[in-house]
């Protein structure tokens, strides 16, 4: 941006309701902001959080100040703009010149130079055309000041002695005229209210506490001292700061005609009501701040995620960025698993298992060359006609040697059909639903087990497998069970088993986001489940590139649990060191052979 106006300090009087204050200059960082009030020539400081806050760090067009109480007739709110003294830009050697940035440490230098001229205005100067011999050091002028204000303040008090002998001659007259106990109630430091008073007595007589205010004696018997003080409840909702009776942060209250109130609403100066289930309102978040574990961009992270699932949405463009849903197979992999049913990526179960053992289940007539030994012969591309197929409601498995850990299923329909037709042969796309059964002893029918996993889908006229993700409790038998709305026959051209062998996975977006910039840092938001203990940085290592070259992370930290299955995490990448591009990409590795789960990844680019 640029510094359009040489401004950098404001003064507003306050009324005792405004609150909200425009600042007519920019300023790059909250922290650079400086206020206070002033009243009767005495200045009270302000701070950032306690007594305001601000908004619009970074606009050219300025930005605005709340007080979270506002001013009162009589006080002066000053605000300026006072930036650390610091250059915090570093060029890298033979790297694109950073304009923004280098315009940012040009701003904040003529910020810089500004603050300092508003001080010098401040300052006493002599005039530019003084000899440099008349001109004093700081301890001689400091000197000459100080014989001048003695001068002045001996004046002064003699004047004012004069004034005090004059004052107290006409005050024993006045006594005189008035009575003689009148003169001796004062003598013995006794007052009266007012001339009609009939009785002289102590201060602390005459004055009535009441209505939360309250009175002490200080250093009795000594030089005493009458103090008067407001009688806070413990609950009142206000306390003493600074000097000043104020509401109770965090008591969620507000002064009002009637007394005290919770402001309550969504709009500007309001305050946030948990509905009765303990969420918050709809709101705009994106000003919001100091958001636990982070900033406003992990709620709008969080927020994109639940929108993008909610409206069934796969990958689609993010401002600066992009998300990944894997609604399907999309990213380049590495020893993963894609399951469709779960829209996930795993490193676990990624080796085929086909065990030797004896067919069960019903009976599953042949179609053609298809036999129900066939669904487990390895050949995955096969027409209903090569299939076996059995009325809705049909059960097929293994029973296998020895107790079998196995993680998925893999269940293949005929190329051209799916998993369902009519009785002509003809194609369906009624709703399907796989079920995985295990059981430690022979089965008597299709349910007589422990249900394992299940997908409901619409059958598809091709052999696209379903993926079951099983827990990996070994089991003897384990069969599948495949239905159909308003179809005469299920069919299955292949079943294929999943042994627990974990591996290293490598998974990267495949294509990259034209950002037209060159970014310098990437934020990556991962939906993550954990299926071993899993330590992060370790086991699990995000990275960015920006078309060439990979950047790792070093801070990736759960952010919050997403629901009941995944987890988001949240890392950062510093992309100066790689070669300069605008294609925006990121990527993940597995270690240690521990088996994870990703669901949706999200990245923004810098």
């Amino acid at each position: 941006m640029t510094i359009s106006t040489q401004t950098s300090k404001a003064a507003f009087s306050g009324n005792g309701v405004s609150a909200v204050f425009p600042l007519p200059f920019p300023f790059q960082r909250t922290a650079d902001i400086k206020a206070l009030l002033r009243q009767d020539g005495f200045e009270t400081p302000l701070v950032l959080g306690e007594h305001f806050e601000l908004s619009g760090a970074g606009s050219a067009a300025g930005g605005s100040l709340t007080m979270l109480v506002p001013p009162a007739t009589g006080q002066t709110l000053v605000v300026w703009r006072a930036p650390a003294l610091v250059q915090e830009v570093d060029y890298v050697e033979n790297s694109a010149f950073p304009a923004e940035t280098h315009e940012a440490a040009l701003d904040l230098l003529t910020m810089i130079c500004q603050s300092l001229q508003e001080q010098i205005g401040r300052a006493v100067l002599y005039p530019v055309s003084t000899p440099a011999e008349d001109i004093l050091d700081s301890s001689a002028f400091l000197a000459a000041t100080q014989a001048d204000k003695d001068a002045a303040r001996a004046s002064e008090q003699n004047a004012a002695a004069s004034a005090a002998q004059a004052a107290a001659s006409a005050s024993l007259a006045a006594h005189s005229a008035a009575g003689i106990d009148d003169v001796a109630a004062t003598l013995d430091g006794l007052v009266k209210v007012s001339a009609g008073d009939a009785c002289g007595r102590s201060l602390s007589a005459k004055l009535l506490a009441g209505n939360g205010l309250s009175e002490g004696i200080e250093n009795p018997g000594g030089d005493e001292g009458l103090r008067l003080s407001v009688a806070l409840a413990a609950d009142s909702g206000l306390e003493f700061a600074a000097g000043l009776v104020r509401v109770k942060a965090g008591t969620g209250l507000v002064r009002s005609g009637s007394g005290l109130a919770a402001d309550v609403g969504t709009t500007a100066g309001k305050l946030l009501q948990l509905d009765e289930q303990g969420r918050m309102p709809t709101v705009d978040g994106r000003n919001l701040t100091n958001l636990p574990g982070g900033s406003a961009s992990d709620l709008a992270a969080m927020n994109a995620f639940v929108a993008f699932m909610g409206a069934g949405r796969a990958t689609g463009p993010l401002p600066k960025g992009g998300i990944w849903l894997c609604a399907t197979d999309e990213l380049s992999s590495s020893n993963a698993l894609y399951a469709a049913a779960d829209k996930t990526y795993s490193n676990k179960n990624v080796s085929l298992y086909a065990p030797t053992g004896a067919v069960f289940g019903s009976t599953w007539m042949s179609g053609g060359a298809g036999t129900r030994d066939g669904c487990f012969d390895g050949s995955t591309a096969k027409d209903h006609l090569g299939t076996a197929y059995e009325t809705s409601g049909g059960w097929l498995g293994k029973a296998f040697a020895s107790a079998q850990p196995i993680y998925a299923v893999k269940v293949y329909g005929s190329t051209d059909l799916g998993h369902v037709f009519n009785a002509s042969f003809g194609s369906s796309t009624s709703q399907v639903t796989l079920k995985i059964y295990g059981k430690n002893s022979a089965p008597a029918n299709a349910t007589d087990g422990a249900l394992l996993a299940t997908d409901t889908f619409t059958n598809a006229l091709s052999a696209n497998p379903r993926t079951l993700m099983l827990s990996g409790t070994p089991y003897l038998y384990v069969w599948v069970v495949c239905t159909a709305a308003s179809a005469t026959y299920v069919c299955n051209a292949q079943i294929q088993y999943m042994a627990g062998v974990t591996t290293n996975m490598s998974l990267s977006s495949a294509a990259g986001v034209a950002l037209g910039f060159v970014p310098t840092r990437a934020t990556l938001y991962l939906l993550h489940k954990a299926v071993d203990g899993v330590t992060l940085n370790t086991d699990l290592v995000p990275k960015a590139s920006r078309g060439s070259g990979w950047a790792s992370a070093s801070d990736l930290a759960e952010v919050c649990q997403f629901d009941g299955t995944y987890k988001m995490l949240k890392a950062t990448m510093d992309l100066s060191a790689l070669a300069s591009g605008s294609t925006g990409l990121w990527g993940l590795d597995t270690h240690n052979l521990k088996a994870q789960q990703v669901r949706a990844a999200l990245a923004l680019f810098q």
